[in-house]
Parts: structure tokens; C-alpha cells; sequence
């Protein structure tokens, strides 16, 4: 089984949120352009400055550190107040050195990197527990079919610890 290290599972978490944030100025930009004038050079300038200030705002509060199996609330807020800075900070930033920009890009912008980051958490999470409810329910099969051989040769003796291991409920 393929084992990753502490570095490693940090870029990996790196690079999905970096290719989850082009492909969400990537698709705004595809749903935008029928409706607005939006040069290129502007989507190259706001994903590279998204890119940037989220990794320095993930690392302010500690995003790729946490490193567990789990998302829970903590981790959604954390991404959440990331990704609603890096939205102020380009908002800030655009103003200031752009005339022309659009806010509902922008905005659409910073709605879909904190969806699709939140998603890519929270599959990640659900692929690790159903991996090892899989991995569980493997070994109870295991132990099941040893159990059923063994009963061959002990019939009375394992059906009586496997009745006894039933789970009992109570109906009033």
C-alpha cells in the first residue's frame, strides 16, 4: 500500500487547491465572457494573485498543516476565511491598480474556489471513512468465514459464543 509522508500529502493538498482555484477562474471566465468584456491578461494577473495570497493566507491559518483524515467545521471556517481574504485582498488590489475590472468576476471567483476547495475536503474525507468501513467490513468477513470453518469441527461451541455476541434490543 502506498504510504505518503508528511511533505508529500502537504503538496498534494498544495497542488489540488492550486489547480482547483485555475479551474475556477478557468470556468468563470467561460461563463462570464457571453456577458462581459474580460481580457485574458486580467484572468492571467487575478489567478496568479489569487495563487499567491492563497497560499500566504493558507498558511496563515493553517490550512495545509493540518494534515488529517478528517474535515471538520474548524478546517471549512479556516478555508473559508482564507479564501474570503484572498477574495478582499485581489478586490483591494484590483482597485488600486486596475480602472476597469469586474466585481461580479471577482465574486463568482471567490464563490467557486470555496466550493470547489470545501468539496475537494470533504470527497477526501468520505473516501478515506468509506475506505476504512470497507477495510473494517473486510475483516469482520475474514473473521466471519474462520468462524464458520472452525463451527465444522465445534458446532456447539462457536454457535453458542456467536449467539451470545448477538446484539440484543429492547422493543416496549
Amino acid at each position: 500500500m502506498l504510504t505518503l509522508s508528511r511533505k508529500k500529502k502537504i503538496t498534494i493538498i498544495v497542488m489540488v487547491d492550486v489547480v482547483s482555484i485555475i479551474l475556477t477562474h478557468i470556468g468563470a471566465y467561460l461563463f462570464m465572457a457571453p456577458y462581459l468584456s474580460i481580457s485574458l491578461s486580467f484572468i492571467a494577473w487575478l489567478t496568479f494573485l489569487s495563487i499567491v495570497y492563497y497560499l500566504l493566507f493558507g498558511y496563515v491559518f493553517n490550512i495545509f498543516t493540518r494534515i488529517n483524515r478528517y474535515t471538520n467545521l474548524r478546517e471549512i471556517k479556516a478555508i473559508f476565511l482564507t479564501a474570503t481574504c484572498v477574495a478582499l485582498v485581489n478586490f483591494g488590489f484590483l482597485m488600486i491598480f486596475f480602472n476597469q475590472f469586474s466585481e461580479r468576476f471577482v465574486l463568482l471567483t471567490y464563490v467557486l474556489t470555496t466550493f470547489l476547495i470545501v468539496m475537494n475536503r470533504l470527497t477526501w474525507r468520505y473516501y478515506v471513512e468509506k475506505k476504512d468501513s470497507l477495510r473494517q467490513y473486510g475483516k469482520k468477513v475474514r473473521n466471519e468465514q474462520f468462524l464458520l470453518a472452525l463451527e465444522a469441527e465445534e458446532r456447539f461451541y462457536i454457535t453458542l459464543y456467536s449467539v451470545q455476541r448477538l446484539p440484543v434490543t429492547l422493543r416496549s
